[in-house]
């Protein structure tokens, strides 16, 4: 499934240096949530969780939290 770019969906309204920290914090806590399998959930992770469900595709909207993490953890 194509989707938008992740980290412009999460951080369009954040300076540079500061989109790249949060985006950083997201992906580390979207790995921490895949690790836990579901059971740690950190408040980047859940931040972009919600903004890139709140502006997905309805296809996207579908996912689970496990396979949203995998994509952020993998995004660029």
């Amino acid at each position: 499934m194509a989707l938008p770019a992740l980290s412009i969906i999460y951080t369009s309204d954040l300076s540079s240096d500061e989109k790249q920290i949060k985006w950083s914090q997201a992906q580390e806590e979207a790995c921490l949530f895949i690790a836990s399998e579901g059971t740690i959930r950190g408040v980047f992770f859940e931040q972009a969780l919600s903004q890139v469900r709140g502006r997905g595709a309805a296809q996207g909207r579908a996912l689970s939290d496990l396979q949203w993490a995998a994509m952020i953890a993998s995004a660029q």
